[in-house]
C-alpha cells in the first residue's frame, strides 16, 4: 500500500487527519513535545507543518482533496499524479518521533529524586517546583523538612 503526502492548510494538521480518519483513511501526523521557557513539556507540536501522510488503501484518493483543512496531495509530476513517500522514510520518521517522546522528563511535583552533585550529593528528596535557573527539591535535614534550591546545571536523577 502506497502512502501519499498530504499538503494541509496552516495549523490545521490535526483537523485534516481526524477528518480523513472519520472517512477510513489511515492517517500519520508525527508529532513531537512542545516546551516553554523552563523547558517543562506543555503539549505537543506537529514535526512536520502543513503535512501528514495518508494511506489510502481501497478508497480513491479523490476524496482528500475536498476534506476540510486539506489543500491537496503533493505531486511532482505535469500529470498530477500523487507523489508516494518511501516506507523506509517513514520508519525513519517514526524513529525521531520516538526520541524524541522518550526525552520527556517525568519529573512532577511531589516526585522522588536524588541529587548526584554538589555539596548534598547521595541525599534525596522531593521535587518541587522549577524556575528558570533553579530547581526546588524539599530534603528531610535533621528531622525537619527544607526547602533546598539547585542550580538546574547541578544533577537530580528521578
Amino acid at each position: 500500500m502506497d502512502w501519499f503526502v498530504v499538503r494541509t492548510k496552516p495549523r490545521q494538521e490535526l483537523r485534516a487527519s481526524h477528518r480523513m480518519e472519520e472517512q477510513g483513511f489511515k492517517v500519520y501526523c508525527p508529532q513531537i513535545p512542545r516546551y516553554n521557557e523552563l523547558k517543562e513539556m506543555v503539549g505537543r507540536q506537529v514535526l512536520f507543518p502543513g503535512y501528514c501522510f495518508v494511506q489510502s488503501g481501497e478508497l480513491s484518493v479523490a476524496s482528500i482533496r475536498s476534506t476540510p483543512g486539506v489543500i491537496g496531495l503533493v505531486s511532482f509530476s505535469l500529470e498530477g499524479k500523487p507523489a508516494t513517500i518511501d516506507p523506509t522514510a517513514l520508519e525513519a520518521i517514526h524513529v525521531v518521533e520516538a526520541f524524541h517522546c522518550e526525552k520527556v522528563s517525568s519529573l512532577k511535583p511531589g516526585g522522588a529524586v536524588s541529587l548526584v552533585e554538589g555539596p548534598f550529593k547521595g541525599f534525596t528528596g522531593f521535587y518541587s517546583k522549577r524556575s528558570k535557573d533553579r530547581v526546588e527539591v524539599l530534603l528531610i535535614l535533621l528531622g525537619q523538612q527544607q526547602r533546598l534550591l539547585v542550580p538546574s546545571s547541578q544533577g537530580i536523577a528521578e
